[in-house]
């Protein structure tokens, strides 16, 4: 059970448009929900956690992708990969978790693996 000050802590994240997750508290499902109850003496309410990222292993690096760079958008191909780097046509090489800062895929999906 969570405390009082738990409590106003979810809602008021809640308030601020974050999203909401519930489960009873007799299971251990989260449920995204979209307008919470706020049921505390059956269920349990959180902030929905955000994904955790992390870089590419080379193996995972999709050769010929086009990244865009987060900061000015501008465009680069993945032409190689090595143990230690990646080569994004002219703009030279990047480590695996400078790739994940700094550069975005096309689609904006993130240049790493959601855990």
């Amino acid at each position: 059970m969570k405390s009082t000050r738990e409590m106003i802590e979810v809602m008021e994240a809640y308030e601020r448009g974050e999203q909401i997750e519930c489960r009873s508290l007799m299971g251990d499902v989260w449920s995204l929900l979209p307008t919470p109850l706020w049921d505390w003496q059956g269920c349990d309410y959180r902030v929905k956690p955000e994904p955790k990222l992390r870089p590419w292993k080379p193996e995972e690096v999709p050769l010929g992708a086009v990244v865009r760079d987060k900061k000015d958008g501008a465009k680069g191909l993945i032409v190689a990969v090595s143990e230690e780097a990646i080569e994004i046509g002219q703009d030279g090489y990047y480590d695996f978790d400078e790739l994940l800062k700094y550069y975005v895929l096309d689609d904006h999906s993130p240049c790493g693996v959601e855990e």
